[in-house]
């Protein structure tokens, strides 16, 4: 458990993400329901995951522990 003042980093794939790339997407709506409860959301933004053949879209959440 992080102590208050304490950071965590999501980064994921966002909504926009092709269906058959990796893990699950993640809405930032997720984000900030699952980090409800003694978190504040300091950054929510659209990222982009550069790949070889594609860019594919990603969110990057930063949250601190309150």
């Amino acid at each position: 458990m992080l102590p208050a003042g304490g950071r965590a980093y999501v980064l994921s794939f966002a909504e926009r993400a092709p269906a058959d790339w990796g893990p699950a997407p993640v809405a930032g709506a997720d984000v900030r329901e699952a980090f409800a409860d003694g978190w504040r959301v300091r950054d929510l933004r659209e990222v982009r995951f550069e790949t070889n053949d594609t860019d594919v879209p990603g969110s990057l959440a930063v949250l601190r522990r309150v």
